[in-house]
């Protein structure tokens, strides 16, 4: 099976002087045709599948010590994904804005990958030190904690 995925980090990004919060990213291995998605959530990893949600993907209740499953990042609760295309995905409905300028297949093996989350909600990629590589109006709330 390909990737699986992988947490880099699991607290609150901390807001910049400007609003902005932001993280970066160095790409040590890509293998090739592999995908990279990078985004943020609002929800602790560990809040994801609490014991209090109680319905599986379809939306079916699970049984005693079954954990509901996410297969793409985009099922995360309150997240803001941009998948290797391009394209903002999300758990807010009616988020799929594309931005055609980014393709994460073109990464390489020290690559520096900046995300900026702006004061204004917008999430704006940087790569090699470029302020702005890709941009999308995802209207993240000021107020959320990323």
């Amino acid at each position: 099976r390909k990737g699986g995925g992988l947490l880099v980090g699991t607290g609150p990004l901390l807001v910049q002087a400007d609003g902005s919060r932001c993280f970066t990213l160095w790409v040590e291995v890509l293998m090739p045709g592999e995908r990279l998605d990078i985004g943020v959530t609002a929800k602790a990893a560990h809040e994801h599948f609490s014991s209090d949600d109680r319905r599986g993907a379809n939306g079916g209740l699970l049984g005693r010590g079954q954990r509901p499953q996410s297969a793409f990042a985009e099922d995360l609760l309150s997240s803001w994904i941009v998948e290797s295309s391009g394209l903002l995905v999300g758990s807010h409905a009616g988020l799929r804005i594309r931005d055609d300028r980014w393709n994460a297949r073109r990464l390489c093996a020290g690559d520096r990958l900046r995300l900026t989350v702006t004061a204004a909600g917008e999430l704006v990629l940087g790569l090699n030190g470029a302020s702005v590589t890709a941009s999308w109006r995802a209207q993240i709330p000021p107020e959320a904690q990323i």
